[in-house]
């Protein structure tokens, strides 16, 4: 097993689950660091991340081999690449790594990452809710659907508006709002299995989110944020938002990580309660997120952050920045604005992914292609 690992020299990582949506990013921000050799394992041939200029080599498992051909293809790789590090992305392998971690360590080091009874009682949002309310962290009322009379009469403690949500999930897909108890029990009768889903008072209020990296319980890296424009019905990850600090999230977040003993990145979904002047939160993404990028023009280069942990190397000075981060449409739209049409009062953004299209082009445009293809083959 390996130790520590020399600051001065180059190093290799594996990425395990390259089929990702998130494993771009991740591989654009790693890609920034010189004289880093990058590898990705995947399941999927024509995944983005298959083309970036980041990726030394591209290995695929077929994806029938399930579990174990994921961990007999990371074995054979690390020993015949002599990888340094692997690196997971989403919550899958991450919690695949968290019972199988022990082979690999025999050969390489691994990123911090959580225990699996950890992670499992973060991801799920039943199980995380009465957690929280367990260690008095504030958070939206919440019961589980279930049929019966139970059910009935735990709603009465729900104040509506209201939504519904998978208790295991995330990217704000399967959420439903409500104005009204009849209307969700109606839907839910007819929609949704007992004891998959979730009802939770909706916060009047704004989103934020925290971004972290952690060992042991204790956070090495943060960033903070919060939704530029307030959408209240708007369940998708963020675009364009603004990154801050924020004292009094810092202290909420830090207690928790603590309180769990986390290990590995993590983001938080958080929402200010403007009736109760309070921040709650909402859930845990045990993975990285699709603002990395964002992250990363703020100063906080978390995919690389996470490898030095793992090689046990000491981490650099954090250079945090607040700045307004957008996607690459609105880069796109604010930037004509201000060089072709000449619009002196436009806002100003202090990074965008459309920077890292520019640089790395070919996974955008080799999706599209392959989606056009797919469409006209049917």
């Amino acid at each position: 097993m390996k130790t520590t690992f020399p600051l001065d020299k180059p190093f290799s990582v594996l990425i395990p689950d390259g089929e990702s949506f998130f494993a771009l990013p991740v591989v654009q921000c790693l890609g920034q660091i010189e004289n880093v050799r990058i590898y990705v394992l995947s399941n999927n041939r024509t995944a983005a991340i298959r083309f970036s200029r980041y990726t030394t080599k591209y290995f695929i498992y077929p994806a029938g081999e399930g579990d174990a051909g994921r961990l007999a293809a990371m074995l054979r790789i690390v020993k015949e690449k002599k990888i340094d590090i692997v690196l997971t992305i989403d919550e899958p392998t991450i919690r695949f790594l968290s019972e199988n971690g022990g082979e690999l360590l025999k050969y390489t080091l691994l990123a911090p990452y959580p225990k699996a009874e950890t992670f499992d009682n973060v991801v799920d949002k039943w199980k995380f809710a009465n957690w929280l309310k367990a260690h008095n962290i504030p958070y939206p009322t919440t019961i589980l659907y279930q049929t019966g009379p139970v059910f009935d009469e735990e709603l009465l403690s729900i104040k509506f508006p209201a939504l519904i949500k998978p208790a295991r999930g995330n990217g704000g897909i399967g959420i439903m709002f409500f104005d009204d108890s009849e209307s969700l029990k109606e839907y839910c009768q007819s929609h949704i299995q007992s004891g998959e889903y979730i009802v939770q008072s909706f916060v009047e209020g704004y989103d934020l989110g925290c971004s972290i990296l952690s060992k042991e319980g204790v956070i090495l890296a943060t960033t903070m944020q919060k939704r530029s424009v307030n959408t209240p019905l708007t369940f998708s990850p963020f675009t364009n938002i603004d990154f801050l600090f924020d004292r009094d999230i810092n202290e909420l977040i830090e207690n928790i990580i603590k309180e769990l003993n986390w290990s590995g990145v993590a983001h938080f979904d958080l929402r200010y309660d403007e009736v109760e002047k309070q921040v709650k939160v909402l859930e845990i993404n045990a993975r990285f997120w699709q603002s990395v990028p964002g992250s990363f023009y703020a100063g906080v280069n978390f995919p690389y952050l996470a490898t030095l942990v793992g090689l046990n190397r000491e981490l650099p000075p954090l250079n945090f920045q607040p700045i307004h981060y957008v996607n690459p449409k609105t880069a796109v739209k604010l930037l004509a604005q201000k060089y072709i049409y000449r619009k002196s009062e436009i806002q100003e953004f202090g990074g965008s992914k459309l920077e890292m299209h520019l640089k790395d082009p070919l996974p955008l445009i080799m999706t599209r292609l392959i989606q056009w293809y797919k469409r006209i083959v049917g």
